[in-house]
């Protein structure tokens, strides 16, 4: 029987994986080979490699430029702050419910500030991480879908504004998703092995991750009870199977375990009166996507029609997946919709849903492989995501994003006498205006007030007209019935604004 081997070559053409190694010769005999020549074989033979070592270099260069251009703002100041506590202080600090975030990022942040105290030493952190999450990414969506999937979604991160834009804010934003990334692949290696080691590897990396921001806890959780359901499924009389599973849940809960009472007091705490600033609603979701993909609607169009292509094409091929990416997206967007009208909600606390968002963007890919047969398409598939970033990279190495106190303090130097009155509004202002201004070397007298009592309590306990009001948009969550703008219309003089830092005086000026 002859075999037509035209014939068989275009069926395997038509049938076969997408590839970027697939025109790559082998490197040779891999036998006798030292480590180092295993590396360079495969840095020589792996397209994905090549790319991924590219696509991190860029990413190390969009998350260090121009690192320093904003001045410190609001939550920065407070990482500063809090920072320069001790390590028992901080967790005494959080006990009594004077801080919401976890302790680490601080206690990190505390011991790079020995080595200096400037903008770049407080944003080393959250920029080193954040490039070094690019490669996770990559080897997260390989292990999850295909290695396809995997070079996309760290094109995605390696270009995302909004990743960027936190791999540049002193927060621990980024943290938590480079600790999430590292529990991410152990855990797609254990529900494929269910292996004692990766069990008990995702769930130190899941405790990090918690104890970076407690908001990631949600994922976590769903994370632990789609692994017990498949699990439960596939025991078939064999208890032991879950033993592992067991074993990584309970390094989860003895390395998350000082943090868990501590967690339920603050959240009970937080909850306890209805919240005056953040996202309510369905707009935690809308507006959560749309920072998601590029601060941009017409990009937002672009990425849900990609994902749910992603999602359809998964169903066909990987149901189990798209399972995952819907639960994990699913959930997490319906108890922060339900949480908005209880406690602040803002698009930065789930910056761990960005790997699945991505996953289903990336999985597009292969519809329109299957259409054109080209490996090429994810080069393409990259320039992509490329074009469509830049309008907001354009603009944000050189425009400030972050309101400029840096700039602000020398201006209040120039225009203030020795003896005035300064007034911050609300008070927990003085933390980024402190940082670039000293009231004892511009003999001035600094008080913040965050209510129209506390304003007139320093008016009389001063006895001065002289007065300088300094006063940002955070008025509104302080005071939201807006008593604090109303008295300001009727009792003192608008003088300007500077990055959205408005100032009013009692005096007649001129100041901007």
């Amino acid at each position: 029987m002859k075999v037509d081997h035209k014939k068989r070559r275009a069926h395997e053409t038509k049938n076969a994986e997408c590839n970027l190694d697939s025109s790559v010769q082998p490197s040779g005999d891999s036998k006798n080979r030292n480590s180092i020549q295993s590396l360079l074989s495969v840095l020589r033979s792996s397209r994905y490699i090549q790319v991924l070592i590219i696509l991190t270099i860029v990413g190390l260069f969009l998350r260090f430029y121009n690192l320093t251009f904003n001045s410190i703002w609001l939550d920065e100041a407070m990482t500063f702050y809090f920072a320069q506590k001790s390590p028992l202080d901080y967790w005494s600090i959080i006990a009594e419910g004077g801080e919401f975030h976890p302790p680490l990022y601080y206690w990190l942040v505390h011991y790079a500030l020995s080595i200096g105290n400037n903008e770049y030493i407080l944003r080393f952190i959250p920029a080193l991480v954040g490039f070094l999450t690019i490669p996770l990414i990559y080897f997260v969506g390989s292990e999850f879908i295909d290695r396809n999937v995997g070079i996309l979604s760290a094109a995605l991160l390696t270009f995302s504004p909004f990743h960027i834009f936190y791999s540049q804010e002193s927060r621990a934003y980024t943290l938590v998703l480079f600790f999430f990334s590292i529990a991410l692949i152990y855990y797609f290696r254990a529900l494929r092995r269910n292996n004692w080691f990766e069990w008990s590897i995702f769930g130190f990396f899941a405790a990090l991750s918690v104890w970076a921001h407690f908001y990631v806890g949600i994922a976590i959780v769903l994370l632990f009870l789609y692994a017990l359901g498949d699990n439960l499924l596939s025991l078939k009389g064999n208890i032991r199977k879950i033993i592992p599973f067991i074993m990584g849940f309970l390094v989860f809960f003895v390395v998350c375990f000082p943090l868990l009472l501590l967690g339920v007091n603050l959240f009970f705490k937080i909850t306890s009166s209805a919240p005056t600033y953040g996202l309510q609603g369905l707009s935690v979701i809308n507006v959560s996507l749309e920072q998601f993909s590029c601060y941009n609607i017409l990009v937002l169009g672009v990425f849900l029609a990609l994902f749910l292509l992603g999602c359809i094409q998964l169903i066909r091929k990987k149901s189990k997946s798209v399972v995952l990416i819907a639960l994990i997206l699913g959930v997490s967007f319906l108890l922060s919709v339900i949480l908005s009208s209880k406690m602040p909600m803002i698009p930065r606390y789930l910056i761990f849903l960005l790997p699945f968002y991505f996953f289903g963007i990336s999985f597009s890919y292969n519809i329109l492989y299957e259409l054109v047969r080209d490996n090429r398409i994810i080069y393409i598939f990259i320039l992509i995501f490329i074009i469509l970033s830049l309008p907001f990279l354009t603009n944000y190495y050189s425009t400030y994003t972050k309101e400029d106190w840096r700039g602000l303090a020398p201006l209040i130097t120039d225009a203030t006498k020795g003896g005035e009155v300064i007034v911050l509004i609300p008070a927990y202002m003085k933390y980024p205006f402190d940082y670039y201004y000293s009231n004892l070397s511009d003999q001035t007298y600094e008080y913040g007030a965050s209510s129209v009592d506390g304003i007139i309590g320093i008016k009389r306990s001063t006895n001065t007209t002289q007065t300088l009001y300094i006063v940002t948009s955070d008025v509104n969550a302080a005071d939201p019935g807006g008593n604090i703008l109303r008295w300001l219309d009727n009792q003192t003089q608008y003088l300007g604004q500077h990055t959205g830092i408005h100032l009013f005086t009692s005096r007649s000026s001129e100041f901007l």
